[in-house]
């Protein structure tokens, strides 16, 4: 079953998990944590649940100045196939691109803001507003309303919450989790007042955690406009909580409201010609490596379809691909300018030209558009009439939360019935969107705020999509298995 709201865009429920070393851990008000289980045995549990999102949070690793994540987020892209974000001692552009690189596709910061305002716009410059997250840990104080805390909730920064928000919003964050410090853990409910005034202020997506515990109070709660998504810990470690049952009362109470889904089953192998099946599985995919994305959540989706794949910049191995994959996280300018440093941009045009099939993945297909105005105006590989624009500028709808962030229906522009029959929720990050695309070059749509916006592009060997099929469980498995073979059939 597939349930959306009144914008298009799915509310989400996202289960924190937060790490030391390989283990989740829990306390309560950040403080007495203890070892519960294996962290990934757990995410993929949420995952097999019908989660929409994994937050991984590195409790010390503000306190030992390093993060431990890499393994976990590596391994964790090849058992789960919905987006991860990833938080903890990151301080750098380099601290979030081995994050990102190791299959975070968004990544979370409370400390390294505070301490650095300016970290903020550097990142976003890079990776765009859209795969930052602000993290606030909030601790009532007398004087302050509320206080915003660092280092997972151990020190004081003697900064108001409400005046935090408005700065961290002028900085170009593209969502903003804000955690009751005072409620954290105790799974007995939330603070209300601090709900009330973020989500007055707040003008970006935002995530709401710290004490949820009961179904009709999380309900409340994600029924805001401004809210996003709550993000739910002990609860769902306990079991006090589970997914499906809540995602089915929040279902009666709003049949459109989240997604809802049975379960997150196994692929498979799929029930088609067993020859036809080899000689696609037999066929070189190359991801192209420009220095931004998450290749290897990619990798592994294309794994677990048991298609050959490998990740490269090689000039040698981009020519001998039967097909290639250009991905990306981050910035148009950012990209571009990446593909043209590692001397693939032309090869890139060359090849399209020459009929060797791409596929494009959010960024990667806004590449493949004549032109982007994101950082400025920048020439993109022209392989498909059409520009890339603000979407604030797009639409003048004055209370469209940016970025646009989750989970939405995608639906086919193209009278195949084959295509059709892939319309499902995909997952979408991103804060620019195609505009200007011939009608004959549209393959999908998504609605967000009563407007229709370009999902995906075809134009005979080449297809591109702005959302993350990778990260899109398993219709996201599913279309990115069918357009492989499309694309490969045209070969």
């Amino acid at each position: 079953m597939v349930i959306i709201n009144q914008m298009g865009l799915a509310k989400r429920i996202i289960a924190r998990l937060d790490i030391k070393g390989k283990k989740l851990i829990k306390g309560i008000r950040f403080e007495g944590l203890r070892v519960i289980g294996d962290a990934i045995d757990f995410a993929e549990k949420y995952y097999l649940n019908g989660v929409d999102e994994i937050l991984y949070i590195d409790a010390v690793a503000s306190l030992y100045g390093r993060n431990s994540l890499y393994e976990i987020l590596s391994e964790t892209s090849k058992r789960i196939f919905v987006p991860i974000t990833a938080g903890g001692g990151i301080r750098s552009i380099e601290d979030a691109k081995a994050l990102i690189s190791n299959g975070a596709d968004k990544v979370a910061i409370n400390t390294g803001l505070v301490e650095d305002i300016g970290l903020a716009n550097r990142l976003v410059k890079v990776f765009g507003s859209q795969c930052i997250v602000a993290s606030i840990q909030a601790k009532k104080n007398p004087n302050l309303g509320w206080e915003v805390m660092k280092a997972s909730g151990r020190e004081r920064t003697g900064i108001a919450v409400n005046d935090w928000i408005n700065v961290i919003q002028q900085e170009g964050v593209g969502e903003i989790l804000i955690t009751s410090v005072d409620n954290d853990g105790l799974s007995k409910g939330i603070d209300k007042d601090l709900i009330e005034m973020s989500s007055k202020i707040c003008k970006i997506p935002l995530i709401v955690g710290g004490g949820f515990g009961d179904e009709n109070e999380i309900y409340s709660s994600i029924k805001k406009p401004k809210i996003s998504g709550v993000s739910i810990g002990a609860s769902f470690h306990k079991n006090k909580l589970l997914i499906k049952t809540l995602k089915d009362k929040i279902n009666l109470n709003d049949s459109n409201l989240i997604r809802v889904i049975n379960s997150e089953i196994d692929f498979g192998t799929k029930n088609i010609n067993k020859n036809i099946y080899d000689l696609f599985r037999k066929k070189n995919l190359l991801i192209v490596d420009y220095g931004l994305g998450n290749h290897h959540s990619l990798f592994n989706s294309l794994e677990k379809l048991d298609y050959k794949v490998e990740i490269s910049s090689s000039i040698k191995k981009i020519k001998e691909a039967d097909l290639i994959f250009l991905p990306g996280v981050g910035s148009f300018s950012e990209g571009i300018k990446n593909l043209k440093n590692k001397g693939i941009y032309n090869l890139l045009i060359e090849s399209v030209n020459l009929g060797k099939p791409i596929i494009g993945i959010c960024l990667g297909m806004q590449m493949m558009l004549d032109k982007g105005y994101e950082d400025g105006i920048n020439k993109g590989l022209g392989l498909i009439k059409g520009e890339v624009q603000y979407m604030g500028k797009i639409h003048s709808e004055k209370k469209m939360l940016i970025p646009h962030i989750g989970w939405n229906y995608i639906k086919s522009n193209q009278e195949d019935l084959n295509f059709k029959e892939l319309n499902s929720m995909q997952y979408f990050v991103h804060s620019f969107n195609a505009i200007s695309v011939p009608a004959e070059n549209k393959l999908f749509s998504f609605n967000y705020y009563q407007r229709d916006w370009i999902a995906s592009i075809i134009h005979e060997n080449i297809i591109g999509f702005q959302f993350h099929p990778e990260r899109s469980g398993i219709h996201g498995l599913r279309l990115l298995d069918y357009f492989v073979e499309f694309l490969l059939k045209q070969k």
